[in-house]
């Protein structure tokens, strides 16, 4: 069984230890007041910068503050396009190893040229970011895969949960989430047992709003740990282009939304259509 796999399949179990250590790793951020700043930014490179597009989605929808994901190297060689002087930050910068050098540096930028107060996020306590950050969240979590595994999920679940209790609501929502893990992996087993997954060329994955960073982390994990061609789009607008490679060798994958989910479905049906293959994960999915 290779690394990767073994990690995937102990996430339920990471999930849940985290979950229960919730109080003592967010210790640190529970009194922040995010009235104080103009904007929140999330910061990241490659995964990191994926799970940033899904907090800062989630951030807007729960606390109705002007958020914005920013990938590292672009606050390094355009922040001008970016961030503006005279507005006061909070930058949540995100780094499983705390040493990915161009967060880091975004960091170092952030607290230099611009009116930035600092919480690095990492699964390692005496990192470069951490010891730079104002405030540090440390996420006593080990992994050995190159690909972050139960990382991802565990810091997203966190970021969830602040954004809920700085909200003022009960983050204990999340726990039902937390019980469900285990049924969930055992459901996408089975579903890889059904699916004949090498037979497919395209690969794509679609999500609107958090699910956009879920849908974008999909896409790069199959990626790296196969070699294969990947994409991912926000939802509906996969139809505008993209869907035009579809055939019976594209395998889609759709995150469904409450909100959307209607036209999501109609989405489905189209894209059958051309011969691809569709599986949904939501609610309601089928």
């Amino acid at each position: 069984m290779s690394i990767t796999r073994e990690e995937i399949l102990k996430e339920p179990k990471n999930i849940e230890r985290i979950y229960q250590m919730r109080e003592s790793i967010l210790s640190s951020v529970s009194s922040v007041n995010p009235s104080k700043y103009d904007e929140l930014l999330f910061v990241g490179c490659g995964s990191s910068f994926h799970l940033s597009k899904a907090a800062e989605r989630f951030f807007v929808r729960v606390l109705k503050k002007s958020s914005k994901a920013i990938v590292g190297s672009e606050i390094l060689y355009s922040s001008n396009a970016v961030l503006i002087k005279d507005r006061k930050y909070l930058a949540f910068v995100l780094s499983r190893s705390g040493e990915s050098t161009e967060t880091v540096k975004a960091a170092e930028l952030l607290k230099k040229k611009y009116d930035c107060d600092i919480i690095g996020v990492s699964c390692e306590k005496d990192s470069s970011l951490l010891k730079l950050s104002d405030i540090k969240v440390h996420i006593p979590l080990e992994e050995k895969a190159i690909v972050m595994t139960g990382s991802f999920s565990s810091t997203l679940m966190l970021l969830n949960m602040l954004a809920l209790e700085l909200k003022g609501v009960d983050s204990n929502i999340v726990e039902n989430a937390v019980e469900e893990a285990s049924d969930i992996l055992e459901q996408s087993k089975k579903l890889f047992e059904e699916i004949e997954l090498t037979r497919y060329n395209n690969y794509v994955f679609l999500g609107f709003g958090e699910y956009y960073g879920i849908a974008k982390e999909s896409s790069l994990k199959l990626q790296e740990m196969t070699i294969s061609h990947t994409e991912a789009f926000p939802t509906l607008d996969y139809r505008h282009g993209p869907k035009s490679l579809v055939d019976e060798k594209c395998l889609i994958t759709i995150n469904l939304t409450k909100e959307g989910y209607e036209e999501e479905m109609k989405l489905v049906k189209e894209l059958e259509g051309y011969g691809g293959t569709v599986v949904t994960i939501g609610e309601k999915a089928g």
